[in-house]
């Protein structure tokens, strides 16, 4: 039985992995670890109806959990206890892909010669820009030089603009 890539909210197979989970857990573990640190025999059969992070940490630190399994269930409870033991993001990677490799290809984007001309350009214009608007803030700000300057940097960015859309 393989575990399906999405299981709708309330699946029966929830319920089932579950219940095999907390039968694993019961098979292989006696007593439990009390608050007070010492160990208490389980009590209770409610103890087991809902899978608690203790009881899932437990089944997964068994070196196979299969074993213990239902015949049924064991091809599920191996995939679960792999998928869950999973360390790195490659083997997650290798694991969710089987290992396929795929060519990835790289298209670089190498700017023309002039392109790179227009880059440099640009990327003085703008800060030749917030240069000049940083002064002007604190030296004479009513001055019509701050006023050629900022046109002049709009002029080159609107240029750039047109440039690179035709």
């Amino acid at each position: 039985m393989r575990l399906p890539t999405h299981l709708p909210v309330g699946s029966p197979i929830i319920g089932e992995v579950i219940a095999e989970i907390n039968s694993i857990h019961k098979k292989t573990r006696t007593s439990a670890i009390s608050p007070g640190g010492g160990t208490t025999a389980i009590s209770s059969e409610s103890e087991y109806e809902k899978l608690q992070l203790d009881t899932l940490v437990d089944v997964l630190s068994l070196r196979d959990p299969t074993p213990h399994a239902s015949k049924e269930m064991r091809g599920l409870i191996s995939d679960i206890s792999e998928a869950l033991l999973t360390v790195t993001t490659t083997e997650a990677i290798e694991e969710a892909t089987k290992a396929k490799t795929v060519p990835v290809k790289i298209n670089l984007h190498r700017p023309n010669s002039w392109e790179a001309w227009l880059n440099t350009i640009v990327s003085t214009t703008v800060v030749v820009n917030l240069i000049s608007a940083g002064i002007s803030v604190d030296n004479y700000p009513d001055s019509i030089c701050w006023v050629f300057i900022e046109s002049m940097c709009t002029l080159v960015l609107v240029a750039e603009v047109f440039i690179k859309w035709f």
